[in-house]
C-alpha cells in the first residue's frame, strides 16, 4: 500500500550525465533515486517495479527512470517527435514545483522513444519558439524500457534564487492497463507529493527577450479574388514568474476548431479551445469547473489583444486580459487572483466584461477550496449585471471524497434566471437543486478483467423562479477494461424533464480501450426523449499507417423525430520532425467542408502553412492560402 510522504535530501552534481537514453549506474551514483510506486487511483503496488533517479545542477535538472516489463515486446512507443500528445503510448513522467507548496506543477513525460511532452504551469500553447526544450531519450531493452532527461531550469517559472524545499512526483503510464502508476500517492490533492529537501534554487538563466513571431499570407478566394494580410504574435517575459503575450491581427486560419458531437442535451455544452493566444497561460483564467465566468470560446475574434499572467509570489498568481475588437467595437477582458495560504486552502476572485455602443455586462467570481487528507470542499459565488437583462447571481457550494478507489461528489446550485456571462458560460439559468455522485474503481493485476469501475448518479432540480420542477436524473454508469484490450462501457439513464418522462440505454464498445492511434468503436444510445423515440448510432475507428500517416474517422446519425447525421475524417502524416501533410472532411446534414494542409512549423526557424480550403468554415471555400510566419526575438536585458 501507499507510503508516508517521501523525502530526499537534495545534492548538487558535479558531473552531468550523459542524455542517451542508456542509464550508466555510474553516471547516476551522485542522483537521489526512488522506487515503490503504486496505483494513482487506489494506492495499491505496481504489478512491475520503476526506479528513478533524481540531479541538478545550476543549468539542468536530471531525471531517469527504468520500468520494467515482462512483455517489452507490446510496450508501445509510437510517437517520436518533440511536445507531442502521447496518450497511447508508455509514458514514464516527472513531475515539479520548484515552490514546493502548489498545486500548480510542471510535467516532462517520455516515451520509450524519446519522444516527450510538456505542460508548463499555467499552460502554454505548442509553439517550440515560446516553450523552450528538454532534452529526452528512450530505449526498449529485453527486461522493460528506460528514458533520461535533462531538463533547463529556465523552461520553468522559478521562485527567487535561494534554497527551498521542492515538490515533486513520478508518474508511469500503462497504456495496456489504462492504468497510472505514482511514487508517491496523493490521490485528491498534491500535498503529499514528495520532498526534495535543500534544493538551490538558480537564477532561471533567461535573458529578458522580446519573442516576435510576425506573419503575413497571401492567396486566392473564389469569393474575394486575391487576398493578403499580416499580423503579429509577441511574448516576453517580464520576470522570472510573470509572463505577457500579445496578439495584432491574428490569423487562425491554420487552426481547426474542435467540433462537438450530436449527442443530445437539453444544457448548452461548451466545444475546447485550439487557438494559441488564449492556450498560453490559460490555468492561470480558471474559476468555476462547469460554468466559467471567463471562457476564451466566447470571443470569436479580436483586432488586438494583450494578456499578462504568472505568480506574484509563492501564494498569489495573477493573470489579467484584454482583447478588443475594432469591427465590432467592442472590447473583452478578465482579471484573475488566485491566493493560497497554505496547499490546502485555495481562494479565488474574478472579474469578466465585455462592453460596445449596445450594452455593457460584467461579472465577478469568488470562491474557497479547502481539502483535509481525502476529502474536499467548496464554495463559490458568481454576479453578473448586464445593461439588458439586469442582475442575475449564481452560487453553489459542495464537496467530495476520494480515495482507495472511492469517490463521491456532490453539490448545491442555484443560478438566477436573468444571470448573463456573455463572456463566460452557462449550460442553464433559472435552476435550482443538488446532485450526488459516487462510485468506486477497481484494477487487478491478474485475471482477464484490468480493471472495472461503477458510478451512480441521482440529481434533483427546480426552477429558480417558480420552484416548478426542472429536472430529476438518475443514472449508472459501469465500464470493464479486459487485459485483452477490450473496454466496454453501459449507462441506463432515467430522468424527468419539466414533466416528460425519458429514459436512454447507452452502450459503448472499443477495441483496444487504451490505443487512440489503432483502434475502432461504436457507440449506441436508444430510448425515448420528450415523448419521441431516440436513436444514436455512432461508429468511429483509427489507424496508423507506416507509423507515419494517422487517420481518424467518425461516422454519427441521430434520429429524434428528425434525422441528423455528422461525419468527420482527418490525417495527419509526419513527414519529419517539423513536417506534415494534415487535413479534415466534415460533413453535418447537407453541409460539406474540406481542407489539406502543408505544415513546417516547430522548427525554431521560418514557419510556413500552404492550406487549401478553410478548416472553420461551414462548407467548402475554394481558397488557396500561403501563411509564413517569421520568428525572432529582441534581447530586453538579463535574467
Amino acid at each position: 500500500m501507499a507510503r508516508a510522504q517521501s523525502q530526499f535530501p537534495a545534492k548538487k552534481i558535479t558531473v552531468p550525465p550523459t542524455i542517451d537514453g542508456t542509464i550508466d549506474p555510474k553516471e547516476w551514483a551522485e542522483a537521489t533515486s526512488g522506487t515503490g510506486f503504486v496505483d494513482a487511483n487506489n494506492g495499491v503496488t505496481e504489478p512491475e517495479n520503476t526506479t528513478f533517479w533524481l540531479a541538478y545542477d545550476d543549468k539542468f535538472i536530471y531525471f531517469a527512470a527504468k520500468m520494467e516489463d515482462k512483455n517489452p515486446k507490446q510496450i508501445q512507443a509510437t510517437e517520436y517527435r518533440t511536445n507531442v500528445a502521447m496518450s497511447g503510448d508508455d509514458t514514464i513522467s516527472f513531475i515539479f514545483d520548484p515552490f514546493g507548496r502548489t498545486d500548480e506543477y510542471n510535467q516532462f513525460s517520455i516515451n520509450p522513444r524519446g519522444a516527450n511532452n510538456l505542460l508548463i504551469a499555467g499552460g502554454r500553447a505548442a509553439k517550440r519558439e515560446w516553450l523552450g526544450e528538454i532534452l529526452t531519450r528512450g530505449r526498449i531493452t529485453e527486461t522493460g524500457w528506460e528514458a533520461e532527461a535533462r531538463i533547463p531550469w529556465g523552461v520553468m517559472r522559478l521562485p527567487p534564487t535561494g534554497t527551498r524545499d521542492a515538490s515533486f512526483n513520478v508518474r508511469r503510464y500503462d497504456p495496456r492497463l489504462g492504468r497510472r502508476y505514482d511514487f508517491q500517492y496523493s490521490p485528491n490533492s498534491t500535498e503529499k507529493y514528495a520532498h526534495w529537501l535543500g534544493v538551490q534554487i538558480p537564477k532561471s538563466g533567461n535573458a529578458r527577450l522580446l519573442k516576435l513571431l510576425p506573419y503575413m499570407y497571401a492567396g486566392w478566394d473564389k469569393d474575394t479574388g486575391h487576398i493578403a494580410n499580416a499580423g503579429l504574435d509577441m511574448k516576453t517575459n517580464l520576470t522570472d514568474t510573470i509572463d505577457a503575450v500579445g496578439s495584432i491581427n491574428p490569423d487562425f486560419r491554420n487552426v481547426e476548431r474542435a467540433i462537438l458531437s450530436l449527442d443530445f442535451s437539453y444544457f448548452a455544452r461548451l466545444a475546447g479551445e485550439t487557438r494559441p493566444f488564449f492556450l498560453e497561460g490559460n490555468q492561470f483564467y480558471n474559476t468555476s469547473r462547469d460554468a466559467p465566468l471567463f471562457t476564451p470560446q466566447s470571443i470569436p475574434g479580436f483586432d488586438a489583444g494583450l494578456k499578462f499572467f504568472g505568480k506574484l509570489n509563492d501564494k498569489t498568481n495573477i493573470a489579467v486580459l484584454d482583447a478588443a475588437s475594432f469591427g465590432r467595437k467592442d472590447n473583452a477582458s478578465t482579471a484573475n487572483v488566485r491566493y493560497q495560504p497554505d496547499p490546502s486552502l485555495t481562494l479565488t476572485g474574478a472579474y469578466a466584461g465585455l462592453a460596445d455602443k449596445h450594452f455593457v455586462n460584467q461579472g465577478s467570481f469568488f470562491s474557497a477550496l479547502k481539502s483535509i487528507g481525502p476529502w474536499f470542499t467548496f464554495a463559490q459565488h458568481e454576479d453578473t449585471f448586464d445593461s439588458q437583462a439586469g442582475y442575475g447571481r449564481r452560487i453553489n457550494a459542495g464537496g467530495g471524497y476520494n480515495k482507495a478507489g472511492w469517490n463521491l461528489d456532490t453539490e448545491y446550485l442555484e443560478i438566477t434566471p436573468n444571470f448573463n456571462p456573455r463572456i463566460g458560460f452557462t449550460p442553464t439559468t433559472d435552476i435550482q437543486g443538488a446532485y450526488a455522485m459516487g462510485g468506486y474503481d477497481k484494477p487487478f493485476n491478474k485475471g482477464k478483467v484490468s480493471e472495472t469501475a461503477i458510478e451512480v448518479y441521482s440529481s434533483d432540480y427546480h426552477t429558480d423562479s417558480t420552484k416548478q420542477q426542472l429536472l430529476q436524473e438518475n443514472w449508472v454508469d459501469w465500464a470493464v477494461q479486459m487485459r485483452n484490450g477490450l473496454f466496454v462501457d453501459i449507462h441506463p439513464d432515467y430522468s424527468t424533464f419539466r414533466g416528460s418522462h425519458d429514459h436512454t440505454w447507452f452502450e459503448t464498445i472499443q477495441y483496444p480501450g487504451n490505443n487512440p492511434y489503432y483502434h475502432v468503436g461504436l457507440g449506441y444510445t436508444s430510448g425515448e426523449i420528450g415523448g419521441i423515440a431516440y436513436q444514436n448510432i455512432f461508429p468511429y475507428v483509427a489507424y496508423r499507417f507506416f507509423n507515419r500517416l494517422q487517420v481518424n474517422l467518425s461516422l454519427q446519425q441521430v434520429r429524434h423525430g428528425a434525422t441528423h447525421s455528422q461525419s468527420i475524417l482527418g490525417f495527419n502524416y509526419d513527414c519529419g520532425h517539423d513536417m506534415s501533410f494534415s487535413g479534415r472532411a466534415v460533413r453535418i446534414d447537407h453541409d460539406t467542408n474540406a481542407y489539406v494542409s502543408f505544415r513546417r512549423a516547430g522548427n525554431a526557424g521560418l514557419e510556413y502553412y500552404l492550406i487549401l480550403g478553410d478548416p472553420n468554415a461551414v462548407t467548402f471555400r475554394k481558397a488557396l492560402v500561403l501563411k509564413l510566419v517569421m520568428p525572432f526575438q529582441i534581447k530586453l536585458g538579463h535574467g
